[in-house]
């Protein structure tokens, strides 16, 4: 396995927590019951997903990949662009929470759910495995000290703790322990 996916699959795995919570908030409508964790929710779409993990993929990853040929131009353009309209929505869910607007926040927060949980699976299914098959070592290790750099630069040391540690307490907290 390549150091520089297995780190992407783990950042899918807090993604995922928090999509699964947001979905049942959304499905209950439960957001005025908890909307500090909600308001929380929406900095960790932007932080997290965005500047975080989507940041990894499409500035080291993919073109690394593409350079290479282990991964299609066409691929990286798809996911580039669910990113994009991820971002274009994390920005409408923020914006709906400042105005209280909570048909809004529904709305977008349910097709961020489904569009995240599928970007995910079509990551994970299709576009990780052709990677890992054709990517080498030694382009595998290229990409993951370039994530290094990025995240010492970016971000506290101890950012992956402290975003484990929320995604845990925000599922706890909304869904009560034990709930998946």
């Amino acid at each position: 396995m390549l150091v520089s996916v297995t780190l992407l699959q783990y950042d899918h795995g807090l993604i995922r927590q928090v999509m699964d919570v947001l979905g049942v908030v959304v499905k209950k409508r439960i957001a005025d019951k908890h909307l500090e964790d909600v308001k929380e929710m929406a900095i960790f779409l932007d932080r997290f997903m965005d500047q975080m993990h989507h940041a990894k993929e499409e500035r080291f990853l993919f073109p690394k990949a593409v350079e290479l040929g282990s991964m299609k131009i066409e691929d990286m353009q798809r996911l580039v662009a669910d990113h994009e309209e991820v971002r274009q929505l994390a920005k409408e869910i923020i914006a709906s929470l400042r105005k209280d607007d909570m048909d809004a926040f529904y709305r977008d927060a349910e097709v961020m759910v489904h569009t995240m949980m599928a970007h995910i699976r079509r990551e994970e299914d299709n576009v990780f495995p052709y990677i890992e098959e054709h990517m080498s070592l030694d382009a595998d290790t290229y990409v993951y000290k370039r994530y290094e750099d990025y995240i010492l630069k970016n971000f506290p040391s101890n950012f992956y703790e402290i975003t484990t540690a929320f995604a845990n307490r925000l599922q706890d907290d909304i869904l009560g322990p034990g709930y998946f």
